[in-house]
């Protein structure tokens, strides 16, 4: 089965969730949380394969690692600006 297309549009708004290889966490400390996305153009794949190649070197620099960091694909799920993105910030101050 084919994979879906992503919609991708310049000052689009996504929830973008990731899994850790083998359900690891991803992130170690508050200071790895704070890395903020935005993509003015529509370039969304082109700017997540960034992320996943730089966020891995960083992360495996850090902790001596030496493997890949993700496990399958991201998920982008396209949301209404305000009413979504309000929820997520709430949820994520509650994950802090």
């Amino acid at each position: 089965m084919a994979r879906p297309l992503r919609i991708e549009y310049p000052n689009a708004f996504y929830h973008i969730t990731f899994r850790g290889n083998e359900r690891r966490p991803i992130f170690r400390s508050k200071g790895d949380y704070e890395r903020l996305l935005e993509t003015p153009r529509a370039n969304l794949q082109r700017t997540l394969h960034y992320l996943y190649t730089s966020y891995t070197n960083y992360f495996n620099a850090k902790t001596q690692r030496v493997c890949h960091l993700f496990q399958g694909r991201y998920r982008a799920i396209l949301v209404e600006r305000d009413v979504y993105a309000l929820e997520l910030s709430a949820l994520f101050i509650l994950i802090l």
